[in-house]
């Protein structure tokens, strides 16, 4: 499963992570990294035999915000990491 969205919080990037993770922990997931700056978040958590990738980052404007979440079984995860190296590498703003 891959989730995209996008937001605008004033209190910036750090603060929608640790709202994610919040709800994350709220719903039974254990916290592995979770790794946050002004300009991006990087968040992973696993369930059962479940996994859960997610990044946050900033937008061009101020207090906007785009972020992906990726979930899949543990068991795909050697194939699916190229995919989750890429679109991590590629999910930045452009024309700022």
């Amino acid at each position: 499963m891959l989730s995209l969205w996008a937001g605008e919080n004033a209190l910036g990037i750090e603060a929608v992570a640790g709202a994610q993770a919040q709800e994350l922990e709220a719903q039974g997931w254990v916290l592995g990294m979770n790794t946050s700056t002004p300009d991006w978040s990087a968040l992973t958590a696993q369930r059962d035999h479940r996994i859960s990738i997610e990044r946050i980052i900033e937008l061009c404007e101020p207090g906007q915000y785009a972020g992906f979440r990726m979930e899949f079984h543990i068991r795909d995860l050697a194939p699916i990491e190229p995919v989750i190296e890429g679109l991590t590498r590629s999910f930045r703003p452009e024309g700022c």
